[in-house]
């Protein structure tokens, strides 16, 4: 695991060499909503210190979670989940500061168990300073979160549902190359619904229903002035069959893009709908792993955000005869085994993955304020394609543990 940085606030971990697109973040196995992965200057809406837990996925499995998960899925256990279920009332207090900073942070959250229900509430705020280096103090790195949670879960004898309201807010501020630099506000508003129920289909006995939606927007501000605005609707609609070796899910994600400012980028619909399974089987004292992830993309331009005095501007870096509707079709696999002896464990595999080009990378036209950049579309981009190979041997006997792939 890396990191690239524009500062504390804004870093990314980067996955055995892979950013960006060619691997996944998620929170509980569903996608973060952001616009992180479009450019570096974007923050990544999670608050850390809701986190229990942190997974990495690696080989077949990673393609539960999307098609281009080449690097793998770094997935994130949030505090509060439905399977977390109290007999008694339950807080957890986390208080703390930094020094390079001057931050403080505090977290509260509560489980209140009421009969056959229970109610979660998160309360998280963090405020800090420009951050300090050996050669002084470096400017505009300031920032200022909040994060308020309420869930509620009703539990029956073999089942559960749960809603989960969600409101993240964060300012904050790019360092300069020139001038004052960049101020960023962000803004995202996350309601969930899922739906948990213990089955017996064929070799399944687990079913999830999941809808998750996600308003965001965040505005970028130089010198105090509105420059760009960047808003972005989904709704991920999710259907899984889980057994103790197996998974059949089918995902529908829908999004809305919605740019304004001086970033002239279309406005656009993006549908991805997609089936993929998981099987796990004991082969001659190998585990075999397979998984598949078939799918279809359309990305569907609209131009009601554009004005007349915006026209001619619009359209100079883009022949605006290429901009229309795309549609992908796409497919990714993997195979690969897996054994144990003793303190040895051996895997390799061979995957294979296919990404549809978002709506920013076919029909950008605008700046990205904070990177100090200015970006310009593809229209023509076709499907993305990786294939790689892999193999590993770990070798663990407590306190150490050694690995090479």
């Amino acid at each position: 695991i890396g990191v690239n940085s524009f500062g504390t606030v804004t870093s990314k971990p980067v996955l055995r060499g892979y950013s960006g697109d060619r691997f996944l973040l998620t929170k509980d196995g569903n996608v973060t909503g952001d616009l992180s992965q479009s450019s570096i200057d974007h923050v990544i809406t999670l608050d850390m210190t809701e986190v229990s837990e942190v997974e990495i996925i690696r080989g077949p499995k990673a393609l539960l979670y999307g098609s281009n998960a080449i690097g793998g899925v770094i997935n994130t256990s949030i505090s509060g989940n439905p399977k977390v279920r109290v007999d008694n009332f339950f807080n957890k207090f986390l208080f703390g500061g930094e020094s390079f900073n001057n931050s403080g942070y505090g977290n509260i959250m509560l489980y209140i168990p009421i009969k056959n229900n229970q109610v979660n509430i998160l309360i998280s705020n963090r405020d800090a300073g420009n951050q300090s280096s050996p050669i002084g103090e470096l400017e505009n790195t300031y920032s200022k979160a909040s994060n308020y949670k309420l869930g509620f879960t009703k539990y029956n004898k073999n089942s559960y549902i749960n809603f989960i309201f969600e409101n993240f807010n964060m300012d904050y501020g790019i360092p300069p190359n020139l001038g004052h630099g960049v101020d960023i506000e962000l803004m995202k508003n996350t309601f969930q619904a899922n739906f948990h129920n213990d089955i017996l289909f064929y070799n399944f006995n687990q079913l999830d229903i999941k809808y998750n939606f996600i308003d965001y927007e965040h505005q970028e501000f130089s010198n105090n002035i509105n420059e760009v605005t960047l808003s972005k609707n989904t709704h991920n609609f999710k259907v899984e069959l889980k057994s103790f070796k197996s998974i059949m899910g089918l995902e529908l994600n829908y999004k809305q893009f919605l740019p304004a400012g001086k970033f002239y980028t279309p406005d656009a619909n993006e549908l991805n709908f997609s089936l993929y399974g998981f099987y796990k089987k004991d082969f001659n004292n190998f585990d075999l792993l397979g998984s598949f992830r078939i799918g279809y993309l359309l990305v569907k331009p609209k131009f009601d955000n554009i004005s007349s005095e915006d026209w001619n501007e619009q359209w100079e870096n883009i022949d605006i005869l290429e901009v229309k509707d795309r549609s992908f079709n796409f497919i990714s696999s993997s195979i690969g085994i897996s054994k144990t002896i003793d303190v040895f464990k051996f895997d390799t595999w061979i995957m294979n993955t296919m990404r549809g080009p978002k709506i920013e990378e076919l029909y950008s036209n605008g700046p990205h304020l904070g990177s100090y950049s200015y970006e310009i579309g593809e229209p023509n981009l076709e499907l993305e394609k990786i294939y790689g190979i892999e193999s590993s041997i770990s070798y663990t006997v407590s306190p150490l543990s050694l690995s090479l792939s």
